[in-house]
Order: C-alpha cells, then sequence, then structure tokens
C-alpha cells in the first residue's frame, strides 16, 4: 500500500503539468493548415469552400496566418504577428485586417490546436468597377461589346469564314472584327438582357434573359449567386468562378446532339492544360481592365500571353466534337451549325499560331436609368432577328 502511494505522488505533478500545458501540445504541432472539413470559413457571411488557412505559431501568444487562394489574385496573403487570446479547452480567439489601395480585409476567428478553425472574412472592394454593367453598345453602332483584335505575322493573312451566319469566303481581320462585333452588338444589344454587376463584398454576379417579346433559343440563366469572387490587383482584374457549381447549374441548356464520337481523341496534354484552365477559373483567373470615360465604360481583355497555356488545347479539344455536333434547326436556320463552328474555330487556331497579337476584349457600360428604360424597349421574335442577320451578311452593308 506505501508503494502505491509513493507512486501516485510521483506521477501527480506530472499530471498536473499536463493539464496546465495544452494537454501537451507544442507550438509546433499546432502550426499547420486548415483545409477541407477542418476549416470552416465564410466571406461576407457566405459560405465558402475548397479554401486553406496557414497557421503558424511559436509562442501560443501571436500568429502568423496565410490565406492560401482565398482572395482572387492573392494566392498567398499573410498577415503577421496576429494577437492569440486563450480561450479554454485548446481554443485560441483571434482577429486582425490587412488594407491595400483596392481592398480591406478583417477576420474574426478561432482555432482549435486539436481540432480545426472557424473563421469569418469581411472583404470590401475599393474601386470605381463596383456597380452594374450592360454590354456596350446597341443595334450595329460602335463601341462593340466584343472584339476580336488579331495582328498576324502575314499581312496577306485572312480568315475563311466557311459559312457563319451565311458568310462565305475570306475576311480580312478587320472584316471579321466588324463582322462579329455586330452580330455580338445586335444580340447582346437588343435581344438578350445581360448583366454583370461588381459588388462591393467582393462578388461578381452575372445574369441573363431575353429580352420582353424576344424569341431565341438562348434559356435565362445566371451564375450561381455568393460564390464568384473578384479582385483588383494592379492593372489585372482576377475572377474566380464556382466552375463546379457552373457546371451543374440547372438554367444551363439542354445538351446538343453528337453522333458517335469522332476518331480524333484529345491529347493527354490537351486534357492538361484545361484542367489547369478550371484551377485557373476556381482560383481567379486574371483578365485585364481599363475604366474610361469618367468610369463608366469598362474594357476587360486577355491578351495573346494570357491564353497561350489555353488556346490550342481548347481548339484541339473542341474542334472533334463540334464536328460530330447537331444543334439544332433553330441555330442551323440563322447559319450555325456544329461543323461550321468547329471550321471557325479551327481557323482561329491557325491564325493564333501565326499572330503576333491577338485580344479579345469585353466592353461594358455602366447601367443608368435612362439605359435600362431604352433597353427594356426591344420587341424582337425569331424572324425579326433573322432579317437583322441577313442584313449584315454582305460587308458593305455592315455599319
Amino acid at each position: 500500500m506505501k508503494k502505491l502511494t509513493y507512486f501516485f505522488m510521483l506521477i501527480f505533478p506530472l499530471l498536473l503539468v499536463s493539464c496546465n500545458d495544452d494537454d501537451g501540445i507544442s507550438p509546433e504541432h499546432a502550426s499547420r493548415v486548415y483545409r477541407a472539413e477542418s476549416l470552416n470559413m465564410t466571406i461576407n457571411g457566405k459560405k465558402f469552400s475548397g479554401k486553406s488557412v496557414k497557421f503558424i505559431t511559436t509562442d501560443f501568444k501571436t500568429a502568423d496566418i496565410t490565406f492560401i487562394k482565398t482572395i482572387p489574385g492573392e494566392d498567398s496573403l499573410i498577415v503577421k504577428g496576429v494577437s492569440l487570446l486563450y480561450d479554454g479547452n485548446n481554443i485560441y480567439e483571434f482577429e486582425g485586417s490587412n488594407t491595400s489601395s483596392h481592398r480591406d480585409i478583417s477576420f474574426k476567428g478561432k482555432v482549435d490546436v486539436k481540432g480545426g478553425m472557424n473563421i469569418d472574412v469581411t472583404y470590401k472592394v475599393l474601386s470605381d468597377i463596383v456597380g452594374t454593367w450592360q454590354p456596350s453598345g446597341g443595334g450595329f453602332m460602335p463601341p462593340n461589346p466584343v472584339q476580336i483584335v488579331i495582328d498576324s505575322t502575314n499581312p496577306n493573312d485572312s480568315i475563311d469564314m466557311g459559312g457563319f451566319w451565311g458568310y462565305e469566303g475570306k475576311f480580312s481581320f478587320e472584316e471579321f472584327d466588324e463582322t462579329i462585333g455586330a452580330i455580338f452588338n445586335m444580340t447582346l444589344g437588343l435581344v438578350v438582357d445581360f448583366k454583370l454587376d461588381f459588388n462591393q463584398a467582393g462578388q461578381m454576379n452575372a445574369a441573363w434573359d431575353l429580352k420582353p417579346g424576344a424569341s431565341f433559343p438562348i434559356p435565362p440563366g445566371h451564375l450561381p449567386e455568393n460564390q464568384s469572387l473578384y479582385n483588383l490587383n494592379g492593372n489585372y482584374l482576377y475572377l474566380a468562378l464556382p466552375v463546379e457549381s457552373i457546371i451543374m447549374n440547372p438554367t444551363k441548356p439542354t445538351a446538343p446532339k453528337t453522333t458517335k464520337a469522332a476518331d480524333e481523341k484529345p491529347k493527354v496534354e490537351d486534357i492538361i492544360a484545361l484542367v489547369k484552365l478550371l484551377q485557373s477559373m476556381y482560383q481567379g483567373m486574371p483578365l485585364k481592365y481599363t475604366l474610361e470615360n469618367s468610369n463608366n465604360d469598362l474594357d476587360m481583355w486577355a491578351d495573346r500571353a494570357m491564353m497561350e497555356p489555353y488556346f490550342e488545347s481548347i481548339v484541339n479539344v473542341l474542334v472533334p466534337i463540334l464536328r460530330k455536333t447537331d444543334l439544332g434547326s433553330e441555330y442551323e436556320e440563322m447559319g450555325i451549325t456544329g461543323p461550321i463552328l468547329a471550321h471557325l474555330l479551327d481557323e482561329l487556331g491557325r491564325v493564333f499560331r501565326n499572330s503576333k497579337t491577338f485580344e479579345i476584349h469585353f466592353n461594358f457600360t455602366r447601367v443608368s436609368t435612362e439605359q435600362q428604360t431604352y433597353n427594356n424597349k426591344a420587341q424582337l421574335n425569331k424572324a425579326q432577328i433573322i432579317e437583322k442577320l441577313k442584313s449584315i451578311r454582305k460587308p458593305n452593308n455592315r455599319k
């Protein structure tokens, strides 16, 4: 009995030390990356998945907290020396902030050094880009909402239209840009009510629907709400899109019919490139941008260098599929078929390989009350749309 009492006297101090030392957990053990099920993150009150936070402490008094691929365009945002407050049961509370010229970030959370992390992030964009935007132009007058700028190494180079929208023969790059611009101008300006919203909470929302009275094979839809983030960094606008939600979006159109798969199979390197593209879209894809005309005109574009890692792979994967795709009679009536799109995309791939300059621009105008009223007057049905398209199918009829 004396031996047993002596044994408990020996281990009792050790038990006290263990209980008062966070159950023996060292700062090194608590310092790790919290992700997946170990991380519960909200951004402006909305829950976001697929994010990671690195927590490093050497003394349980302060910590360096790194947001990994959380804010688009800032893959590793580090906030150093964040104070820790012990809350008992191995839980530490913390809060901090980080400010730049284009955004404000503050955060507050708790970390269970034996479990997971809960963190609430408040994100605020500081830029004149905040607001609602619509495609520039309307009818067939410039500026075009979509512009393709090409400068080839071959001054005599051109694009074979291959029957697209009824156009036959070859177009110069200027004619091609004017034609594509006029078509998108007409469609986005008079037929589709498209809105792009950059809100101050760092979320980018997009929605589209037919204008009142319009009949056209475009189903209404929108990006998944409260899941698309954006950020400005230098001369770049970074857009992070929830790729998996867009693919599964119930508002997407019915898939077109395809015949038996083509003999051409995508190369492994092309598939890898497209996977990297999807990852870039999810984490934050960069676009160059400018705000002009008292910040009421927005131009977003991608240049050749930005598209180079993906463009060829997109062409290589999509062309064989489009050659076997039946889009339906409604599109065929307007000069759009799978084989025609495959031909045009193949032509763009050829031009891309030989070009010094290859840019795709998206031009938007800030929405005002007067513009909304004007746009809602459009009353076009499918027959009227086709007639208007026919009027721009010859170069000398374009304005």
